[in-house]
């Protein structure tokens, strides 16, 4: 294959091409680049980008196929495109010290960087930062001495203002502005250079620039386009009615009235693209999320852009109200079709969106009631049920997420159904706020297993898998409530390492994990050098965060005597329900070398079967040091399947850089990997993690060629 690939940019939101010029000229090899810079006495201007960053396509596909920045790629530059992730791209956006994408370099023919952009941008904004980056005269000190010389120009005064607001002075930016503009006669404000000033910093409905605007829209219209004020009026009309549109905010009368009167005033009411989202947003002022809402706007969205059919989609959620079915087969139906038209990006959120809807149409889930919680005490007396309490807040993302992937599943519906009256409270809303007070809750999700009395024997807090869950529960059901155990402890002559192994639990799986090391940490300080040893007092290395704390550093040091006075099979089990979830907490820390010199080798030295999860994930982590994937992906491939639980998902995410930087063969390694796992894991949670890691894998890559 040549080195010099021509790359037809295709015109992908440009209506129209211009007639007689030719596409860009696209070049994949930067030494070839910089001889065509010289060659022709250009600059050379590299786009550093990934397979996976979504801002570059979004670049591509919405920037630089605009007429006005190929006529400007072409007059000023030689257009280089470098994978920062594959062949000379690695050490090119190494040697340019390249830390985000896209990133965009601009270089002189000795290879001289003369300015840099980095980020996505609009059109506009793009060729501004080029331009300005290039004119020396628009250089940050040269800015402010034209302004304090009077200088005043519409480029200028946006230069001045945008420097202020960049320092994280806004007020100071924007009384720039609007002293410039009310400076300007009516004639002048209309011209198109000082449009950009007005379109960029003119951001509200309700800023006192748009009523000039209104006023004298006849004259703005004819001096910069009847299609460019049309376009950003119809903008600042979206800002104000889309969360309305979309269900995220209740209607509000005096809003909506406000709105439809900017639309009648701004002439844009009839407008294809603005008429749909009038109609629905009567619909929400009307009817809100119910089902008549949602019936109109099912008929309104063929006609809706995409990017509105995008924002609107955004805000749809699992209904659990009496007409739930129709409402979530609309919702449905509306996604199962519009979806695909949507970007790779969009249609994951909308994807994951749509799986909530589906998961709660299914009858096998958990049956969540929202009643106060003296009619639900009731109820569970007359069911002779306990009463599973589920405290959640809005803002809550694992609360979210349980709701999502865990309660919809049958064996967590059959369990939690069986055995409790399910309730569902917020606590930051209604009888939640006392609820929450009353019960002390202060970490989200929290689940509570009460009594008919209300009493609580049970807490459990935080995200888990429905296996997890399942169990804890199972656990708790068969465990002396919390509140118990603290009475108890309270009597220093009950102090029985079996009850101080309790309460540390019972912390544990309440949240209080600073209480449970507290607790454990106090105990061991008592303890002889003998009683630390022993199989008695094992239980205070369970309760572990990190390596850090007197306690783990003395068992990692005498962990040769600690297997023979446990036992082998013992000294592994504890280590196997402690360790990997270290090793998980440090993984940030893999690549301090005082962590890997001091800890690892301590751990490494341990007796341990080669069954053993924390010598497997000490292997792979090493593996992983030396940076041999090859190495990595050969031990998943035979070990992936030891590893239980999180610490399975964990294992495999040490493969994480495959599908954008590995080869054709390693990805194919990979998806053997994660084809074999799935076939049988069983955990709802995991399956999803190892699904969407495998839809990562490019699919040419796993063409054999």
């Amino acid at each position: 294959m040549l080195n010099k690939l021509k790359l037809l940019i295709v015109l992908f939101c440009c209506p129209i091409m211009l007639l007689g010029q030719q596409p860009v000229e696209v070049l994949t090899s930067y030494k070839e680049g910089l001889a065509e810079a010289k060659k022709n006495n250009r600059l050379l201007f590299i786009d550093f980008y990934t397979d996976w960053c979504l801002p570059c396509k979004v670049m591509d596909k919405e920037v630089f196929t605009d007429p006005k920045v190929q006529d400007m790629m072409r007059k000023r530059f030689v257009f280089v495109k470098i994978n920062a992730e594959k062949g000379e791209g690695v050490q090119l956006a190494k040697s340019n010290k390249v830390t985000g994408y896209p990133t965009f370099v601009m270089q002189d023919a000795s290879g001289t960087e003369v300015h840099r952009v980095v980020g996505s941008s609009s059109v506009a904004l793009f060729i501004e930062s080029v331009e300005k980056g290039l004119d020396k005269d628009r250089s940050e000190e040269r800015i402010v001495e034209r302004y304090k010389k009077g200088e005043r120009s519409a480029q200028l005064v946006n230069d001045y203002a945008f420097s202020i607001m960049k320092s994280d002075n806004e007020t100071e930016g924007f009384a720039v502005i609007d002293a410039y503009y009310k400076s300007l006669s009516d004639a002048k404000r209309v011209l198109p250079e000082n449009w950009y000033i007005f379109e960029r910093y003119t951001q509200k409905a309700t800023d006192t620039r748009i009523s000039d605007l209104l006023k004298r829209q006849d004259a703005y219209r004819k001096s910069v386009g009847e299609q460019t004020v049309n376009s950003y009026l119809t903008r600042m009309l979206r800002v104000e009615i889309m969360p309305y549109v979309n269900g995220n905010l209740t209607a509000d009368a005096q809003k909506i009235a406000h709105a439809k009167t900017f639309a009648q005033q701004a002439q844009i009411k009839d407008l294809p693209e603005v008429s749909p989202l009038l109609t629905i947003l009567d619909a929400r002022l009307a009817y809100g999320r119910t089902l008549p809402a949602l019936q109109v706007l099912k008929s309104t969205f063929p006609k809706l852009r995409e990017a509105d059919r995008f924002i609107i989609m955004l805000g749809f959620k699992a209904d659990k109200t009496i007409d739930s079915l129709v409402i979530n087969d609309i919702q449905e139906e509306l996604m199962v079709n519009y979806i695909p038209a949507q970007s790779e990006y969009n249609q994951k959120m909308l994807t994951r969106i749509l799986g909530d809807i589906q998961k709660v149409k299914m009858k096998d889930g958990v049956d969540f009631k929202t009643i106060p919680l003296f009619q639900a005490l009731q109820q569970a007396a007359n069911d002779r049920k306990l009463v599973f309490l589920d405290a959640y807040t809005d803002w809550c993302g694992p609360c979210k997420e349980m709701d999502r992937s865990v309660f919809p599943l049958p064996k967590v519906g059959s369990y939690i159904n069986d055995k409790f009256l399910a309730l569902k409270v917020n606590a930051e809303k209604g009888e939640g706020v006392e609820i929450r007070k009353k019960y002390a809750i202060n970490a989200y999700p929290t689940y509570l297993i009460l009594d008919l009395q209300g009493k609580e024997l049970h807490r459990i807090v935080g995200f888990m898998s429905g296996d997890e869950l399942i169990q804890k529960l199972e656990s708790g059901l068969k465990s002396t409530p919390l509140a118990d155990l603290i009475k108890t402890y309270q009597d220093k002559s009950a102090r029985t390492p079996d009850l101080i192994d309790q309460l540390a639990k019972g912390y544990f799986e309440a949240g209080q994990r600073g209480r449970g090391e507290m607790l454990v940490d106090s105990l061991f300080k008592t303890l002889s050098s003998t009683q630390r040893l022993s199989k008695e007092y094992a239980f205070v290395y369970k309760y572990a965060q990190s390596t850090k704390s007197e306690r783990m550093q003395f068992f990692m040091t005498n962990h040769a005597q600690f297997t023979k006075n446990l036992g082998w099979y013992d000294f592994q089990e504890l280590v196997d329900s402690v360790f990997p979830k270290i090793v998980m907490n440090y993984q940030a820390q893999f690549r301090q070398p005082r962590f890997l010199d001091e800890q690892f080798p301590l751990l490494e030295s341990f007796q341990l079967n080669a069954s053993s999860e924390t010598k497997n994930l000490l292997q792979l982590v090493r593996l992983s040091e030396k940076e041999d994937m090859d190495g990595v992906l050969e031990f998943l491939d035979k070990n992936l399947v030891k590893f239980k639980g999180k610490n399975r998902v964990f294992a495999s995410y040490r493969a994480l850089s495959v599908p954008n930087k590995g080869t054709a063969e390693q990805n194919r390694l990979l998806k053997k990997i994660l084809d074999n796992i799935l076939s049988v894991e069983t955990d709802q949670m995991n399956i999803e993690a190892f699904t969407m890691f495998r839809d990562r894998i490019p699919a040419d890559s796993l063409q054999k060629g």
